[in-house]
């Protein structure tokens, strides 16, 4: 891996990221500064084989991953592609690129009871010796 601007896997994302970039604006890419390059190099870290694709789904789809960014950050998003927010909040961007299917919501029903309601009853203790005497009631004929 060369360390040089433009070359190896740094080049190879420098140009990727520039070529999206300038499918969705039709501008005129300016050359990355150092600070780019390495974080494009961190994103590569972070992603791996999915880099550039994550790199096309949020460049060709910025405002809707931008704004998912900044909602989940509780912070302004990024108008334009830009590379430090995209490193910075590319979770989001995988997320969007391969959601995860949630189980399909159950809509709870009411349940109702078919059980008597209870009456409340309004309970007697009764002490040992009530007891005796009325079990003793119950021995005599």
């Amino acid at each position: 891996m060369k360390n040089h601007k433009g070359g190896g896997v740094e080049g190879s994302l420098e140009a990727y990221w520039k070529s999206r970039c300038a499918l969705v604006s039709n501008e005129y890419q300016r050359p990355l500064t150092g600070k780019e390059r390495g974080q494009l190099k961190q994103l590569s870290k972070y992603l791996g084989t999915e880099t550039k694709p994550v790199i096309a789904y949020a460049v060709e789809h910025w405002l809707k991953f931008s704004t998912h960014a900044a909602i989940s950050a509780g912070t302004t998003g990024a108008e334009s592609p830009h590379i430090g927010f995209l490193l910075k909040y590319h979770a989001v961007a995988v997320n969007l690129l391969h959601p995860v299917e949630k189980p399909p919501v159950v809509a709870e029903l009411p349940v109702q009871s078919i059980a008597p309601v209870a009456e409340k009853v309004e309970v007697h203790a009764i002490s040992l010796k009530e007891l005796e005497e009325m079990l003793d009631g119950l021995k005599s004929p």
